[in-house]
């Protein structure tokens, strides 16, 4: 007890976790209550409410501000206290002399260091410069805060609660001031922060010095730095023939102006380059905001709206943000006298160029010159651009204009077959304007002999259409449509079909009033294209003469191939039998009607049915069934020499290419599906014309054709007399057997010997749909499978099968009657026969 009196002095920056003393919290809510010394007990915390005093711990010193946080014995926190409301008790510890002389010692050495923090606090004042992160400030109101970034810019601080990282907001630099309470050595640390003002106080200077030198040195800045506005109606000064010496500048101490010049005040209005265009010379500048100097990374949140676009004669440099300013003024000089050099070797380079130029590549920098500057937006426009596209057919470009503001209202940006005598390049931008130059000349002699080789190819070309390889470039022509004429355009070729002798293109040129339409493929005839050697343009003189040598040998060897094709055509007139199924044909008449079977198209129904049936369909035209249009052989009926035709209908967008059969037939997988094809029946040789125009060799395709119909002709003839020969009812024929009942005749899909009877589909009459007729009545027509083979060899085998089937019915009445009585527990799947009347 006699330690803690002596200590009632030694009360500062005692340890976390030490006890002391303090007037009793609770006694005002004993007196008030009025408890009784019952409820008093069930209060452990006004047990002691006699006792003026109130033990207590501590949970943290503020320094800064001399006050504890405390708590009690429960750990229910008491508030804040000054220090002459504290007395340390040394009653809990275990060596008390120990733990007062820590007291004693560390309140002595706080009392130092609260010294020497108020002598550091006085070296310093508002408006210091340049803080650390982490420095402590107080602000003119008094409000405790903490650095976390120095705006040099604006001379502003990012500040943030003292003991937390919220509450950030950004200060002026006069509207603080650094404080070291917290700091273990405060002289040490006022003297760095001095140090940092003065550097900074420096810097500041440096900067107006350079940017007073540097006012007219405005060429050339880089992208990034920190520019100045003029006013809009200040004269625009000359570029200067010599820059001013800097020299001394360079070497110019600022030191003795420190301590005894004011801190340069802050720009408001500061901008900065967003590019450099040396064509006016001028920039496109953005504001320079807080926001974006506070950030961690460049702001890239600025829309371009935000961008001006000004002379370069009203942007003064500004180093504010520069590390070392006079450094760098010295190199801006430079580079200042390196560009006005450059700028003004590139006019004169620009007045010696020829007035008209070829083959400019595409993003060359050009200007409109003569009648072309009538086709600017507006006319604050400059008239620079960068060429798109050259067309070498009409000698004109296609250029895209540049903007260095906000675009004009209503301008896309785009001018369209701008003549060549209206452009002239530029070479503002470029490192070796010489060079640029000399290789844009390269560019137009080079133009110029290949535009003398494409007129020369494209009067070759002229005529060659047919079979023109993939991605070839073609044009097509002129064509009349519903809305009147449809202007022409250039595409590549996608496939070309053999059959009905059209392309599939795809769209690369569209002309202006149709850039809205899809660019799908588009399906065109070979009479309305021709080869557009203009568009190999960008090819060099070889490929070139390579590309239409291409073209026209591809098309010589199809039109030869298509001559050959009419030849061979015109011997297949008496060709009528036994056609390959997938072989072409042409329609010489109207398809019957009745005979179709359009999958494809929903049954009608209702009284809108009823009309269509009755009253439309019957004397409406097959689709893709009239005469003139080209159908695919589906299949022949040997028996009576009729065939099944698949019609193409209109939608049916598939491209043909040369058949691998030599007969010029395609596969059956590639023929078009029933959602793009009718199937029509019992159609005689009469209806349609063999065509070649898938094979390879028509010639030979013919022939074989003709040697197909001999042999059909001669073995359908002998079958004919062999197959009449045999007799009816036949039992076991074979699956796919054409036979006949009656007039009806059809195709065997299933045998059942309990009749006997076979089950007949796909013919005609009674028979278009699966039906079952008696053995007996059915007479052989043809055996499908044996076609090819010798007739009396087929008509052997299905009598062997007869006999055998005969013999095999027989043993099995035989059996039938020996199993008559055998009716308890047959075997499941076993075949009966019902002899009496089945229950109810």
């Amino acid at each position: 007890q006699a330690l803690s009196d002596s200590l009632a002095s030694q009360n500062l920056d005692l340890k976390p976790g030490s006890w002391v003393e303090i007037p009793n919290p609770y006694a005002s809510d004993a007196a008030d209550q009025k408890l009784s010394a019952e409820e008093m007990s069930k209060r452990p915390e006004l047990q002691k409410c006699s006792s003026n005093n109130f033990p207590a711990r501590v949970i943290a010193f503020n320094k800064w501000d001399m006050r504890y946080t405390l708590e009690d014995g429960a750990g229910r926190k008491l508030g804040e206290y000054e220090p002459e409301a504290v007395r340390p008790i040394v009653h809990a510890c275990s060596d008390p002399e120990k733990s007062a002389e820590e007291i004693r010692r560390r309140h002595s050495q706080f009392v130092e260091q609260r010294r020497v923090a108020q002598a550091a606090n006085s070296k310093v004042h508002f408006g210091m410069l340049d803080l650390p992160p982490g420095t402590l400030v107080e602000t003119a109101d008094a409000v405790r805060r903490k650095v976390k970034k120095y705006l040099r810019v604006s001379q502003m601080y990012i500040v943030a609660a003292w003991d937390s990282q919220r509450l950030q907001r950004e200060l002026s630099a006069k509207d603080v001031r650094p404080v070291f309470w917290e700091y273990s050595d405060p002289l040490a640390a006022a003297d760095a922060a001095i140090d940092h003002h003065r550097q900074e106080h420096r810097r500041l200077l440096a900067a107006g010095v350079a940017s007073d030198k540097a006012k007219h040195w405005n060429l050339a800045l880089p992208v990034g730095s920190l520019v100045l506005l003029t006013s809009q109606s200040a004269a625009e000064p000359e570029v200067a023939d010599a820059a001013p010496e800097v020299e001394a500048a360079e070497q110019e101490d600022c030191t003795a102006i420190v301590s005894d010049a004011e801190v340069p005040r802050p720009v408001e209005n500061c901008w900065k380059i967003v590019e450099y265009m040396p064509s006016g010379p001028s920039y496109r500048v953005r504001p320079f905001t807080m926001v974006e100097e506070g950030a961690n990374k460049p702001s890239t949140a600025i829309r371009s709206s935000c961008y001006d676009l000004v002379p370069a004669s009203r942007v003064r440099p500004h180093f504010v943000g520069e590390d070392a300013p006079l450094e760098v003024v010295t190199e801006r000089r430079r580079k200042h006298c390196e560009e006005r050099d450059r700028l003004r070797s590139v006019e004169a380079l620009h007045a010696s160029v020829p007035r008209v130029l070829h083959g400019l590549l595409e993003g060359q920098l050009v200007q409109l010159v003569g009648e072309g500057v009538w086709r600017r937006p507006d006319v604050d426009h400059d008239g620079l651009g960068h060429v798109v596209t050259f067309k070498p057919v009409a000698r004109t470009y296609d250029i895209m204009l540049s903007f260095g503001g906000a675009r004009s209202q209503g301008s896309d940006g785009m001018l369209y077959d701008v003549p060549a005598r209206y452009l002239s390049p530029r070479f503002w931008r470029d490192d070796s304007p010489e060079e640029a130059c000399q290789k844009v000349l390269g560019q137009h002699a080079d133009a110029i002999k290949k535009l003398k080789v494409l007129a020369e190819l494209a009067q070759r070309c002229s005529q060659a259409r047919y079979a023109l390889p993939e991605a070839s470039w073609v044009s097509v022509k002129e064509t009349k449509t519903d809305s009147g004429m449809a202007s022409g355009w250039s595409g590549t070729v996608n496939q070309y079909c053999y059959l009905n002798k059209r392309y599939s293109l795809k769209r690369q040129v569209w002309p202006r009033e149709q850039r809205a339409i899809s660019s799908g493929p588009a399906f065109v005839p070979v009479e309305d294209v021709e080869p557009d050697v203009w568009n190999l343009f960008s090819l060099s003189l070889e490929d070139i003469e390579a590309k239409a040598a291409e073209m026209l040998e591809a098309h010589r060897h199809e039109e030869q191939r298509l001559s050959d094709a009419r030849e061979a055509e015109a011997a297949l007139a008496g060709c009528t039998t036994n056609l390959p199924p997938g072989l072409p044909v042409r329609l010489l008449r109207d398809l019957p009607r009745d005979r179709c079977t359009p999958i494809h198209i929903p049954p009608a129904t209702g009284l809108g049915g009823w009309f269509r049936r009755n009253l439309v369909d019957p004397f409406r035209a097959v689709p893709g069934g009239v005469a003139g249009d080209i159908a695919f052989i589906s299949g022949f009926d040997e028996e009576r020499e009729l065939y099944t035709l698949l019609v193409l209908d209109k939608a049916c967008s598939t491209f043909w290419d040369l058949a691998a059969d030599p007969l010029g037939a395609v596969q059956r997988s590639s023929l078009p599906s029933e959602r793009a094809a009718t199937r029509v029946s019992d159609i005689d040789a009469s209806f349609f014309q063999p065509l070649v125009a898938l094979a390879r060799d028509p010639a030979a395709a013919a022939k074989g054709l003709l040697e197909r119909h001999e042999s059909s002709v001669q073995r359908l003839a002998a079958a004919k007399t062999v197959y009449q020969n045999l007799p009816a009812g036949l039992l076991d024929l074979p699956a796919q057997t054409v036979v006949r009942s009656g007039s009806a005749s059809g195709l065997v899909a299933k045998y059942d010997p309990t009749g006997p009877s076979y089950v007949l589909r796909s013919g005609s009459g009674p028979f278009s749909r699966p039906s079952i007729v008696p053995a007996a009545a059915v007479r052989v027509v043809v055996f499908s499978p044996a076609v090819g083979e010798d007739p009396a060899a087929a008509a052997a085998f299905l009598q062997s099968r007869h006999e055998a089937e005969l013999l095999r019915l027989d043993e099995a009445r035989e059996a039938n009657l020996q199993a008559q009585n055998l009716r308890l527990d047959p075997r499941p799947g076993s075949f009966v026969e019902i002899t009496g009347e089945l229950p109810p």
